[in-house]
C-alpha cells in the first residue's frame, strides 16, 4: 500500500526486494518482502493490480510467471491474465542509497509520528523540522512562508551530545511511512533515512532547502 501511495507504477525486480520512487524523485521506498519474484516485471497501475488480488474470489491466489507479457493470477476456478507494462514507462530508483554522512540520529515511535502528523493537520503546517540546538534534538511543525502567523509546535526528542547544531526540513507531503517505530538518520547533504525498527523497510526522504 505504501508503494502505491508513493508511485502507482512500479518495476519489481527478480528477487525479494521492492523499490519505488516518487514522481518528484524526493522520496524512495525500499522493502524486503517474503515473496520471491522469479523475474523482473513492471506494473503501470499498482492500485488496480492490488485490487484484483484483494477480491474475495482471488484471496490466496497463486501468481504464475511463465510469460514475459503478463502474470497469470489463479485462485480456484478463477484466473486473471494481468498484463505487464514496458519498463520505459516506470521510474526505478536503482541502487540502494547509502548516506554520505550521518549528521543526526534519533528515534521516533509510532505514537510520536501520529501525534506530529495530527498536530500539523490541525495547524495547517506544511513542514516537519528536525532541529539540533545545544546538544538537544527537537521536532517542530511549521509553515515558514507565513512568518509570524504560523502557530509553530515543538516537541523535545532526545539529548544528542556531540551533534552539531542544525536545521533539517521535510515536506509533510513526502512523509509517507508504514506504521511503526523508526530510527531516523539525517545527512546534511540533503537526505534523510527512516529505518523501520521491526520490518526491513527503509524510506529515504529528501530535505527541503532552508
Amino acid at each position: 500500500k505504501t508503494a502505491q501511495q508513493i508511485n502507482n507504477a512500479i518495476r519489481i525486480e527478480a528477487g525479494n526486494t521492492l523499490k519505488t520512487v516518487s514522481a518528484s524523485g524526493s522520496l524512495v521506498f525500499e522493502a524486503e518482502v517474503s515473496e520471491m519474484f522469479p523475474e523482473t516485471f513492471s506494473i503501470y497501475e499498482l492500485n488496480r493490480f492490488l485490487s484484483v488480488l484483494s477480491l474475495a474470489n482471488m484471496k490466496g491466489a497463486d501468481l504464475i510467471f511463465d510469460n514475459t507479457n503478463f502474470v497469470d493470477i489463479r485462485a480456484g476456478k478463477s484466473s486473471v491474465k494481468y498484463k505487464f507494462t514496458s519498463h520505459d514507462f516506470v521510474t526505478h530508483p536503482g541502487k540502494t542509497i547509502v548516506l554520505p554522512s550521518e549528521d543526526l540520529k534519533v528515534e521516533l515511535n509510532s505514537g510520536e509520528l501520529q501525534n506530529i502528523q495530527k498536530m500539523a493537520a490541525v495547524l495547517g503546517h506544511k513542514f516537519l523540522e528536525f532541529r539540533v540546538d545545544g546538544g538537544k534534538a527537537y521536532l517542530r511543525t511549521m509553515t515558514p512562508d507565513i512568518g509570524d502567523a504560523s502557530n509553530d509546535s515543538l516537541v523535545e526528542l532526545a539529548d544528542v551530545p556531540g551533534t552539531d547544531d542544525g536545521i533539517y526540513k521535510i515536506n509533510f507531503d513526502n512523509l509517507i511511512l508504514p506504521d511503526g517505530d523508526y530510527d531516523v538518520t539525517i545527512c546534511k547533504a540533503g537526505i534523510s533515512k527512516f529505518q523501520h525498527k521491526s520490518k526491513k523497510i527503509s524510506v529515504f526522504i529528501g530535505l527541503e532547502r532552508i
